[in-house]
Formats: structure tokens, C-alpha cells, sequence
């Protein structure tokens, strides 16, 4: 029989008929040896075998979970992606810290659950709302849907919210909501929580609520189909002005707010057109877990 000729890998390789050793994918399945460029080649099998590459898997994946002493080694395949597609039920690309890097449209970003640094987390029972200096209370403007940044550093789920009457005024009622946050103020209506009665004093609580916020910032509203008077963060603090900026650098105690004939369950869609007023105690909105 005539030897064989083959190109791998670029390589001229001739295979002697009738000398078996090896195995290689000519012959038809029979071992040879193997001649390159007139050496004989003769490994033993059992050293040659492990080097071999056995069925390589195009679209493996790894596990976030590190095991000692195992490499998953990814390979591109033109049958098959060689990265791995992200999904809302496949992980991305890679958890680093506990944050998992994904890609969309061939940019990679953080999908990040937390922001710890802002704040340290919540407690059930405690009430949050935003941070201020100072406290205070004002009567509210009927028809005036106010707003205040609120910040969550994780994915937190709120079941209660609720706003503080330091004076009722009979008849009346208070809307309670939440918004999206576009560049420091309010945007889209995220939940309406409903109504709390305000003709007396106290705080008044809505209960067994799902309010599913996202990491970052979001804004809690009131609005009041009347005039009574809720706890509010003092004219003198500052802290609003931080985070809305000032209308005027001579002020402080900044208001953000718009006009919205109240509803009950009707908040809008969309806040109203914003309204910056200083020198305002800002009413503020609770939640809890």
C-alpha cells in the first residue's frame, strides 16, 4: 500500500501504511504512524491520547461558582455562538463582586443591586423618607401634587406608605404616590398608592402594598384634595437644594411641586409641569417595609 499525505494545520504529513501507532484522521480511522518531513514520529499512545482535543463544546457555559481545580475554556465555532447570550433567566458575562457584567448591543455595563454607600439598608417597622435638616409643618395647597427625592440603594420592596397630620382639616384627603426619577425630578407615575383621610391628626398609613422600587433614586408624592397640615422638612435645610439645585442662590428650602386636580386614584401618568419654589417647608412621605 502507498503512504498516505495529509495537510494539518498547515503541514505536509505522511503516513507510512502498515505501521501502527497513534491514531490521526487519516487512514480511515486506522492508527499510524506519523513522518513528518521524513522523521518518524512514534509516541507512546497513552502520553499522546491526553493531548488530544475531545469533544470541544462550542456553546459551553461556566457557573459563577468557582471550582478548584477545573477551567471551562471558552472556543468560537461558526455553528454556534462562542459567547453566551444574556437573558432576564441567564446570567451575563461575568459576576464581579456580586454584580453581573452584561452586554447589550456589544457595550457592556453593570446591572448593579446595590449601592451601599448612601445608605445602610432598611429595617422592618422603621419609617424612611428623605433626609433632612430640619422639621417643621405646613398647611398644603389643594390641587398641588408635591414631590421629594427618595433614594434605595438595593432592589427593595415597600409595603406601606404613609404621611404625618399635625392638624386635620374636616373633609379632607391626601393622595399618595411615587414617581421615576429623570435628571432630579420627577417623571413617570410608578405607583399610586391611593388615599389616606386627613380630617385628624396622626399618621396616616396605607398598608398591604407591593411598591417594587429599583436601585437609585425615585420621588415620593402628596397631594391634597384640602389644606391640612403635614410634618415637613423645614424651610431652612438645605439638603433639597443639594439635591434639586436652587431656582435662586439666595434661597433655601426648596419646593418641588405641580398642578393636578385631585382624584382619587388618578394621579397622572406623567408629573405636571414642574414648579420651583424656595423658602418652603417640603411635605414629606414614609415607607416602610
Amino acid at each position: 500500500m502507498s503512504d498516505q499525505s495529509q495537510m494539518i494545520r498547515g503541514l505536509r504529513v505522511s503516513i507510512p501504511s502498515g505501521k501502527l501507532i497513534g491514531r490521526t484522521a487519516a487512514g480511515h480511522g486506522q492508527p499510524h504512524l506519523i513522518d513528518i518531513h521524513g522523521q518518524i514520529i512514534q509516541p507512546v499512545v497513552n502520553q499522546i491520547t491526553p493531548k488530544l482535543a475531545v469533544g470541544a463544546n462550542p456553546t459551553a457555559t461556566a457557573s459563577d461558582v468557582a471550582v478548584n481545580g477545573t477551567a471551562t475554556t471558552f472556543m468560537r465555532s461558526d455553528a454556534a455562538p462562542a459567547v453566551q447570550k444574556c437573558s432576564s433567566s441567564v446570567f451575563g458575562l461575568a459576576k464581579v463582586d456580586g454584580t453581573t457584567i452584561t452586554a447589550s448591543g456589544g457595550v457592556i455595563s453593570s446591572n448593579a443591586t446595590s449601592s451601599p454607600a448612601f445608605h445602610p439598608g432598611y429595617q422592618s417597622g422603621q419609617y424612611y423618607s428623605t433626609p433632612t435638616e430640619n422639621t417643621s409643618f405646613t398647611a398644603l395647597t389643594a390641587n398641588i401634587l408635591y414631590a421629594t427625592p427618595f433614594y434605595v440603594p438595593q432592589a427593595t420592596t415597600f409595603t406601606k406608605i404613609s404621611c404625618q397630620v399635625i392638624s386635620g382639616a374636616a373633609g379632607t384627603h391626601c393622595e399618595l404616590g411615587i414617581y421615576s426619577n429623570s435628571n432630579g425630578v420627577p417623571h413617570s407615575l410608578e405607583y399610586d398608592c391611593g388615599n389616606v383621610a386627613t380630617a385628624t391628626t396622626g399618621n396616616k398609613e396605607i398598608t398591604g402594598l407591593s411598591l417594587a422600587l429599583s436601585a437609585g433614586w425615585h420621588f415620593l408624592v402628596v397631594a391634597s384634595d384640602g389644606a391640612p397640615t403635614l410634618y415637613c422638612a423645614n424651610t431652612t435645610s438645605n439638603l433639597m437644594n443639594f439635591l434639586l439645585g436652587y431656582d435662586d442662590p439666595s434661597g433655601v428650602g426648596l419646593e418641588i411641586s405641580g398642578s393636578w386636580t385631585y382624584s382619587t386614584g388618578n394621579l397622572p401618568a406623567t408629573f405636571p409641569t414642574i414648579s420651583y419654589t424656595h423658602n418652603k417647608s417640603v411635605p414629606m412621605v414614609f415607607l416602610r417595609l
